[in-house]
Order: structure tokens, then C-alpha cells, then sequence
């Protein structure tokens, strides 16, 4: 789980920079079924629908930057955001400034 976060973080990260954003949107997609597949088994209502509307947005991002449509990148950019806060709202506690742990 831990390294999901970290993939999903960097990717993120690189489509706000705007570097590779199709291809990190789509990586995005795959790095999303492995973690709503981690709280399906969990029975997280919150995690699994979370993950679904992240990927949404991905999605939306992925198809977006393809037709050179920024205000989609940017509305899918958003979904994405939404996305993750709903599971780390629920489900992440801060540790420190840099460590964080599932709750």
C-alpha cells in the first residue's frame, strides 16, 4: 500500500508539472485498480469509491490531454484531487511531517 501512495503521489506530481500527463494518467488508472482492489478487501466503502472516482478522473485526464483540451486536464485534475482527499480523509492518519500511517 505504502508504495501505491508513493507511485500515485509521483504521478500526480508529474501532471501538475505537466510532464508525460497522458502517460502518468494512465499509469494512474493502473496504480488505482491495485489500491481499490487493497480496500475492497478491507471492506471500505470510502477507499473503494474513492479509488473509483480517482480513477474517473484519471481517466478523464488521460482523454483530455489527448484532444488538447486543458480545462478537461483541469477538471479531471480536480476529480483526482477529490478522489484522494475522500480516502485520506477517512482513512489516513499524519504521523509526522512525513510519515503517515492507515487508520
Amino acid at each position: 500500500h505504502v508504495q501505491w501512495m508513493k507511485d500515485l503521489g509521483a504521478q500526480m506530481g508529474a501532471m501538475r508539472k505537466g510532464v508525460d500527463v497522458e502517460k502518468n494518467a494512465v499509469a494512474m488508472q493502473a496504480s488505482l485498480k491495485q489500491t481499490g482492489a487493497f480496500w475492497k478487501a478491507r471492506n471500505s466503502e470510502i477507499g473503494s469509491k474513492s479509488c473509483g472516482d480517482t480513477d474517473k478522473g484519471a481517466q478523464a485526464v488521460a482523454k483530455a490531454f489527448a484532444a488538447n483540451d486543458k480545462e478537461g486536464v483541469a477538471a479531471g485534475m480536480k476529480m483526482i484531487g477529490a478522489g484522494c482527499k475522500g480516502c485520506h480523509d477517512q482513512h489516513r492518519e499524519k504521523i509526522s511531517d512525513t510519515v503517515y500511517k492507515i487508520k
